[in-house]
């Protein structure tokens, strides 16, 4: 399975992972070596993502990486 797979809007995995705030998911995506660079057809990354949602918790864990 490649973990760094895309849609049609060029969104991965652990983009879904913060869109819908799974923390545990995206804990679990990390240690797996998801790719956090990708940017969906917009250009946000997940990073970007969480930083627009206000979702602090989510944001440490991504810097942690």
């Amino acid at each position: 399975i490649n973990i760094n797979s895309v849609d049609d809007y060029n969104r991965t995995p652990i983009y879904w992972a913060v869109k819908y705030r799974n923390e545990k998911c995206i804990s679990l995506l990390l240690k797996n070596k998801a790719n956090i660079e990708i940017k969906d057809r917009r250009g946000k990354t997940p990073l970007q993502l969480s930083i627009d949602n206000q979702c602090n918790n989510i944001t440490k864990l991504l810097f942690k990486k």
